[in-house]
């Protein structure tokens, strides 16, 4: 637990003062230290510390980047790898420290601010390519000519469903204000900004005047919603789809199996949803059948489910409007 602790402390120090940045070639200790301008005890320190932990590796009296912040510095690498590392330390660890107060009845917190906000959209890209890949063979997903994407984040779902249907229209609504200009800013850097809109605000309360949609899709955000508040959520969904139009819901699950066990999934969501469940405006992690069941009461037919990853941590479930 030491050792987990230490060594992200120490990749993240890293990443931050570009120290890594200045290892991409093996170099002394002497020419790191008149590179960055740091102080030489520190730099030493830090690179035995790291060494020692497999992130810097040590040839005769020179150091090097390891393996996986070599890879993090290359170009191409994911957004939301850092932002996973960031989230565990910056907003996983106060919570979780402050667990002893909350189990005795201290307020829980609000989840927010710009910087979660913006970590919280970013993580969910981790999975994208694999989940557009699955989402492609989605009843309801395959031919979609009109999508709306309720918490679109950086709009990154939307662009790659609007790519591959390339007469589709699409619409992204996103609550937080430099967020929402983030997609938009994806869907001009992806030259489908004739064919995507970006709204700001809150879908449950906002007039957006959309319109009916033969798509819908909700993509790791049911957690924003408690049972009730997923209820009107559902029938304010049913209200913009089309006729025998789909939702489909992206959604974590606290997988138990072998798999989830092996791979530390299991792991991570369980701790995830102690996170949600330890803030005052989020909610617990539903299950699979607790969505079909919601989804059925608001009218909604013929749902399904397939694992967007074998180990079964995060699910598409769906269901059309008759």
């Amino acid at each position: 637990m030491l050792a987990s602790h230490s060594q992200l402390s120490l990749l993240r120090a890293g990443l931050d003062s570009g120290l890594f940045a200045a290892l991409r070639k093996a170099k002394p200790v002497e020419a790191i230290v008149s590179e960055t301008g740091y102080a030489e005890d520190l730099v030493r320190a830090w690179l035995g510390a790291a060494a020692g932990h497999g992130l810097v590796e040590r040839r005769g009296d020179a150091y090097q980047c390891g393996g996986l912040p070599a890879w993090l510095l290359e170009d191409g690498v994911p957004e939301s790898m850092r932002a996973m590392l960031d989230q565990a330390d910056l907003t996983y660890g106060p919570t979780l420290r402050a667990l002893p107060e909350l189990l005795r009845g201290g307020p829980r917190p609000e989840f927010g601010g710009a910087d979660a906000s913006r970590r919280a959209a970013l993580i969910p890209r981790a999975l994208e390519g694999r989940a557009l890949s699955v989402l492609a063979r989605v009843p309801g997903a395959r031919r979609p000519s009109r999508v709306l994407d309720v918490g679109c984040g950086y709009g990154t779902y939307l662009a790659g469903v609007l790519a591959r249907r390339r007469d589709a229209l699409g619409v992204g609504v996103e609550l937080d204000a430099d967020v929402a200009e983030g997609a938009r800013r994806t869907l001009r850097d992806r030259g489908l900004a004739q064919r995507g809109e970006i709204k700001t605000g809150d879908f449950m309360v906002f007039d957006l005047g959309l319109g009916s949609f033969d798509l819908v899709l909700l993509n790791n955000n049911l957690h924003y919603f408690d049972a009730q508040e997923r209820s009107a959520l559902f029938a304010r969904v049913f209200e913009h789809l089309s006729p025998e139009g789909t939702v489909v819901i992206q959604m974590p699950l606290a997988a138990e199996g072998a798999l989830a066990r092996a791979l530390g999934s299991g792991a991570m969501l369980a701790t995830f949803d102690l996170f949600l469940r330890s803030h005052a405006n989020l909610h617990g992690l539903p299950s699979r059948d607790t969505v079909v069941d919601e989804l059925r009461t608001a009218g909604l037919i013929e749902p399904g489910w397939r694992d967007v990853v074998p180990d079964g941590s995060t699910v598409f479930v769906w269901a059309r409007r008759p």
